[in-house]
């Protein structure tokens, strides 16, 4: 377990060509920022802690951006469609993995943000709980994205249904390029023409409004699948981090 005050960031990763949808349908989303930019997706799974990847908060010298924030209760990232119900806080400290390691294919990649204070849960604000079991149908990724072609950020949240595949499906894909570790899962979207580009790091895969992991490592090459950490293999780690923290 890290504690990390200082920061240098890595390329975020981001949701193109997904479906625009509201809060209220997601209210577990957030955007981890720094300095009102949006640097990755974030899940509500308590009051005082957001889930997140190790990859997308440090650098190579491991250490974190400081002041990081959260952007809570709207898809809009530029907090115009629903200025009554956003609201920013703080980030007190992170915790990541012990065990995470960016030189061997990212495993372990998985982080949880301590706020400073409690979030006003609500109907825009609802944590989401890590499911018990591990799923490969119904899932899909919720979060914001770029356009590839002209580099502009979606204003708005984004959902992309996505589809599992066995991992070594995986490798040949990656023309067995990517060691792959028993946490380590892919998926690669449905719809064809969408793409998972550069700020998604850190959304979550979902199946229904259980995580079923986290985006963790996206290809230049856009038809290689994503890899996403697979939460099931860490319950006892995220549970012992809230009761601790």
């Amino acid at each position: 377990m890290t504690h990390v005050t200082n920061v240098n960031g890595n390329t975020p990763k981001k949701i193109f060509r997904g479906k625009i949808v509201e809060i209220f349908n997601y209210p577990y989303i957030v955007s981890v920022q720094y300095a009102d930019f949006h640097m990755c997706g974030g899940t509500i799974i308590s009051s005082t802690h957001i889930l997140t990847t190790a990859s997308c908060l440090l650098a190579e010298k491991n250490v974190v951006h400081a002041n990081l924030e959260i952007l809570t209760g709207t898809n809009d990232l530029q907090r115009r469609d629903t200025i009554s119900t956003w609201k920013i806080y703080k980030v007190a400290f992170v915790i990541i993995h012990n065990e995470y390691d960016p030189r061997n294919y990212w495993v372990n990649d998985i982080a949880i943000l301590k706020l400073e204070s409690r979030l006003l849960l609500d109907h825009d604000r609802v944590a989401a709980t890590v499911s018990p079991e591990s799923r490969s149908c119904k899932l899909f990724i919720v979060g914001w994205g770029i356009n590839p072609v002209t580099g502009i950020m979606s204003r708005h949240l984004q959902r992309l249904d996505v589809e599992s595949i066995r991992n070594n499906m995986c490798q040949y894909k990656f023309d067995s390029q990517q060691v792959l570790y028993r946490n380590q899962f892919c998926f690669i979207p449905k719809k064809k023409e969408a793409r998972v580009t550069n700020g998604g790091a850190g959304s979550p895969v979902m199946y229904y409004r259980q995580i079923v992991g986290i985006i963790s490592l996206i290809s230049v090459n856009p038809k290689h699948p994503v890899i996403y950490t697979r939460t099931r293999q860490y319950n006892y780690w995220i549970e012992e981090m809230i009761n601790k923290m």
